[in-house]
């Protein structure tokens, strides 16, 4: 049987990771970009995927997916989670 606090924080995870997707599939899906455009137009190029209300995006290298790049505050409650997870 799993201890309260372990089930609190799987509670409150799950509940985050729920109430925060978006509803539409095509808003699910996170933003791409090229390593070449990364290199090419600079972190202006990040700006523009991350200022229309997507929090990640991710950098393919010769076509496949390898960095994700996300904004601060998301960055900061997914390692909240990851925290409280650790502590349980």
């Amino acid at each position: 049987m799993l201890d309260r606090t372990v089930k609190n924080t799987f509670n409150r995870t799950i509940y985050c990771a729920i109430y925060t997707l978006p509803l539409f599939p095509s808003e699910r899906r996170m933003s791409h970009i090229t390593a070449n455009d990364l290199k090419t137009r600079g972190i202006s190029a990040i700006e523009a995927l991350l200022t229309d209300g997507r929090t990640e995006a991710v950098v393919s290298v010769r076509g496949a997916d390898r960095y994700v790049v996300m904004d601060l505050a998301h960055y900061q409650r997914l390692r909240e989670f990851e925290l409280e997870a650790a502590l349980a």
